[in-house]
């Protein structure tokens, strides 16, 4: 073999090899796009934050649960005793009422997961929105609910003045204790007497 055959395979060696580099970093880096999404690994089964409508532009529908978006954050809306279904809990409004300069709300919590889960109120699972103002339940107790069974549970809020407009907030499960989760059900009250 002369040396410009040698010097050939060396390159066509050198290029094969820069190819294969190329190659890997290409799956890498469409790998690490596909994970770093918003919705990845949260269970989410709703569209990508580009598929569904801003939350200003919606209301909650009196027949059906309606999905929307804000900027961290997918919102799951129903109206009322309308089942509120999330990813690992279904959570239905069985009563809310004023009472004593507060606000008592009754619940149904059902753990739609293969394993006993602890609905914690008082751990940023649950909250009253009104007037743009955030409480949580006072005096809840944690209970533990057991696979694919459920429970009802009477949350109190006080120093609540009465709104025209207040929503119950609900973590899911697998995202309770997060400062900023990425899934929430909202529950639009119906007007209090």
């Amino acid at each position: 073999m002369t040396r410009v055959q040698r010097l050939w395979m060396d390159r066509a060696a050198d290029l094969i090899g820069v190819a294969l580099v190329a190659l890997v970093a290409t799956i890498a880096i469409v790998a690490m796009m596909s994970t770093s999404s918003p919705n990845a690994g949260t269970g989410s089964s709703s569209a990508s934050s580009g598929g569904l409508p801003s939350c200003a532009t919606v209301s909650p529908s009196a027949d059906a649960q309606v999905s929307c978006r804000t900027k961290s954050a997918t919102i799951e809306l129903v109206q009322g005793s309308k089942p509120l279904l999330l990813q690992d809990v279904q959570v239905r409004l069985l009563r809310a009422e004023r009472s004593h300069g507060g606000l008592n709300v009754r619940l149904r919590v059902r753990n739609t997961t293969d394993r006993a889960q602890d609905f914690s109120p008082g751990r940023r699972q649950v909250y009253l929105s009104a007037g743009g103002r955030r409480a949580r339940p006072v005096g809840a107790s944690e209970q533990t609910i057991a696979a694919q069974k459920g429970v009802t549970a009477t949350l109190r809020f006080t120093g609540v003045s009465a709104r025209r407009t207040m929503d119950i907030g609900i973590v899911p499960f697998a995202l309770r204790g997060s400062s900023r989760p990425s899934t929430i059900g909202v529950i639009h009250l119906p007007a209090l007497r």
